[in-house]
């Protein structure tokens, strides 16, 4: 993620409003707060998009629908920005307001993940699941909470679930390989990691995974190949100036 300057928020927020008052042709200046609401291309600052989605949501006369995705977009902005019970909350109206809404699930999950309030976390990415089973990203971030419960045989078989229905997902090739490394299976780690790094070579944290792997496997020789090419993606990353090290 990217790192947001404080001093600037406020500035870049009166922008945004001034570019509210001012829709483009044919497109309503609500139709423009949906869109800073959303922040798809993530160009706003958070405290912009809050005031955004803010807008969105006092103004009546709307569909219940829409009102409930700008309530899900607060709650990301408010995650992103750390304060994860107002995250929390948003995600409960939208979810109110629409209770089949699955990514609302989801994004709750995560910010219960995020406070380590594994139970809740999993029953909403359940939720999330039984409402539309087919998103990989979904059982990815199950398998997180799962991982970070060390229960690494729940976290593999989401983690295989994502891959099935993603079989290009670098990230869930790269942690499944974390979860086989946790367990001591260093050379099924390995053809994990080397998988992400086949669908992206330049996934900088697969190399320096697969480098611990290597080290635990006692291969210096390997294990320094891949840090120095950890490097060299991500020179700035203080975790791979020195020898690998098992987090």
């Amino acid at each position: 993620m990217s790192v947001l300057v404080k001093v600037h928020r406020p500035l870049l927020a009166i922008a945004c409003l001034a570019a509210i008052a001012a829709p483009a042709l044919g497109q309503t200046v609500l139709d423009r707060e949906r869109v800073f609401c959303a922040n798809q291309d993530g160009h706003l600052s958070r405290d912009a998009q809050v005031v955004a989605c803010t807008h969105v949501i006092q103004t009546s006369n709307q569909p219940t629908e829409r009102i409930a995705g700008a309530y899900n977009n607060r709650g990301n902005a408010y995650r992103d920005q750390g304060n994860l019970d107002m995250a929390v909350a948003d995600y409960g109206q939208a979810i109110r307001l629409k209770p089949d809404y699955a990514n609302a699930y989801n994004n709750r999950g995560l910010a219960y993940r995020a406070q380590r309030d594994y139970a809740r976390a999993i029953a909403d990415f359940n939720e999330a699941i039984r409402l539309d089973p087919s998103v990989a990203g979904v059982f990815l971030n199950r398998a997180g909470a799962y991982t970070e419960q060390r229960n690494f045989e729940l976290a593999i078989t989401d983690y295989n679930q994502a891959i099935s229905l993603n079989p290009q997902f670098a990230r869930a090739f790269n942690n499944r390989g974390n979860a086989y490394r946790a367990q001591g299976d260093f050379d099924r780690a390995i053809v994990d990691y080397t998988a992400a790094i086949a669908i992206d070579p330049t996934y900088a944290n697969a190399y320096y995974n697969r480098a611990i792997a290597y080290r635990g496997k006692q291969d210096a020789a390997q294990a320094a190949a891949d840090m120095a090419q950890a490097r060299h993606l991500d020179p700035d990353n203080p975790n791979y100036q020195g020898p690998p090290q098992p987090r």
